[in-house]
């Protein structure tokens, strides 16, 4: 009886070790953590560039250059050259993750190779154009 109930526990164990691990991998595959940013400044206007290839992702994050508060109500689009010189249009979507805001889409980054940005942001009655570049290696 006292080896049964080791093998049982032994084997309980394992199987809420092996949960626990893949609950682990999971959870950290829904994290959206972007890579540094690089920022400009237009019209009073912060935007930082934010890209996470791992998972396709493009975030602009834009604040008021002065106090640093966050534009949560803004139209962002973007042009895009990939790297093979075709051209891809997206409208970005805002939302909020964590701590930051910031307006986002996806973008196939499979592609080794320059990526150039242009971003149209129309924000409290004024059209500010973003360029970016970002090197994929």
């Amino acid at each position: 009886m006292g080896r049964m109930l080791k093998s049982t526990l032994m084997t309980l164990f394992t199987f809420f070790a092996v949960f626990a691990f893949i609950a682990g991998i999971s959870w950290g595959e829904m994290k959206h953590v972007p890579s540094d940013g690089v920022s400009k400044i237009e019209k009073g206007i912060k935007a930082t560039l934010k890209v996470t290839p791992s998972k396709n992702m493009v975030d602009l994050i834009l604040e008021d250059a002065k106090t640093g508060k966050p534009i949560t109500k803004a139209d962002v689009n973007a042009k895009i050259q990939l790297p093979d010189d075709s051209h891809v249009e997206k409208k970005l979507i805002g939302m909020k993750m964590g701590d930051i805001f910031s307006f986002m889409n996806t973008l196939d980054m499979s592609r080794k190779g320059t990526y150039y940005f242009e971003f149209f942001v129309r924000s409290a009655d004024k059209d500010i154009k973003f360029y970016f570049e970002h090197h994929l290696k």
